[in-house]
């Protein structure tokens, strides 16, 4: 991101030295520095300089770039943006039911707790059994809005919190999704950058982007391809790599279908992104004074941090180069990238996703 705007100076320095001079070409006198003039003009300047820096930081509340929190909304607003709201995790529960049961229904609104105690989900809708039935499926929503009510596996979500007639268990049968937080000002800042694509009647490639990352908060990337005239093929991201789900693709179809948004002549198809895994093993060689367990922690956070930024992002190439640069640390003495074998160069839909990180000291040299 580029520096932000200096409107005007801030410079205290060159305030104070302006204030002095008009004083002393006023009173005819030389301001010394232990003068109550001297410090009671050092408190105007701190107090102006301030204000300067105020006024400055306001100003840039108004550029897109820089605007934060309210004032990015304002901003949005301008070009039809919108903070996307936070969304709740959602699962399936399976309700056992006991033997000799005649047909019920279950009704909507159950409660049932995970076993952590941290989180409920509420059934959504109401299911008719017959009397040959043994168990319901039955789709819940978690009271808690974010990210905090994913990646509970099947069988986390069990405590019944409103007992039912016939009901034995509850468990949710596959591992809890879809939650997200309120949208970031930067992931915001990005979509308003990309709105004045909207307004164009061509199908854009930033389009067909911005319309599919306002589908659903969990996006944060989007890949847009065009292999036959007419055919536009979408590719939502999500954080670390996650498969899309069923809802976030159809969210993301029924978005860059609507009839205001998708050319006639377009046919769009949404899809996940293809995922290429890859190993990292390194091999190290340390001075001989160096500490091997500080060398191979500081290799490590920076393969680390390595690895996350490839999981923000589509189309990013995996080049041995950048590993080698990885393992440039103070004690180092030399490095081998031993996988992957060969730089791994993506097309701007896939993403390249690193498993095992496998660091290895073979010996020592002397500087």
């Amino acid at each position: 991101m580029a520096d932000k705007v200096q409107f005007i100076e801030t410079d205290a320095a060159a305030t104070l030295a302006d204030f002095v001079a008009d004083y002393e070409a006023l009173s005819g006198k030389v301001l010394q520095p232990a003068q109550a003039e001297q410090l009671l003009i050092q408190a105007a300047v701190n107090r102006i300089t301030l204000l300067k820096i105020g006024i400055n930081e306001a100003a840039n509340q108004n550029l897109v770039a820089f605007a934060i929190g309210a004032a990015l909304e304002y901003l949005g607003q301008l070009v039809g943006v919108t903070r996307l709201t936070p969304a709740a995790a959602e699962c399936i529960i399976r309700f056992t039911l006991v033997g000799g049961h005649g047909p019920l229904n279950i009704p909507a609104g159950l409660r049932v707790q995970s076993i952590d105690g941290q989180l409920i989900f509420v059934t959504t809708e109401s299911h008719s059994v017959t009397e040959d039935d043994t168990y319901a499926d039955i789709p819940a929503t978690c009271t808690t809005e974010g990210k905090s009510g994913n990646e509970y596996a099947p069988g986390a979500i069990s405590v019944i919190l409103d007992p039912q007639a016939y009901v034995s268990t509850a468990a949710n049968t596959d591992t809890t999704n879809g939650g997200s937080d309120a949208e970031t000002d930067d992931e915001m800042r990005e979509r308003t950058q990309l709105a004045p694509a909207q307004f164009s009647v061509a199908g854009p490639e930033d389009a067909y982007k911005f319309f599919a990352k306002g589908a659903h908060p969990l996006i944060i990337d989007v890949a847009v391809t065009s292999p036959d005239p007419g055919d536009v093929h979408i590719y939502p991201f999500l954080l670390n790599g996650e498969a899309p789900s069923t809802e976030i693709i159809d969210a993301v179809n029924a978005a860059c279908n609507d009839k205001k948004v998708r050319p006639l002549t377009d046919t769009v198809f949404v899809e996940g992104p293809t995922q290429i895994d890859y190993d990292i093993e390194v091999e190290l060689i340390l001075l001989t004074d160096a500490v091997e367990a500080v060398v191979v922690a500081a290799v490590t956070a920076n393969i680390e941090a390595f690895k996350n930024y490839r999981k923000t992002k589509l189309g990013i190439d995996t080049l041995r180069n950048q590993i080698l640069k990885c393992c440039i640390v103070d004690g180092m003495y030399d490095a081998v990238v031993v996988q992957p074998a060969a730089d791994i160069v993506v097309a701007k839909n896939e993403f390249t996703n690193p498993l095992t990180t496998t660091i290895t000291v073979t010996g020592t040299h002397d500087e």
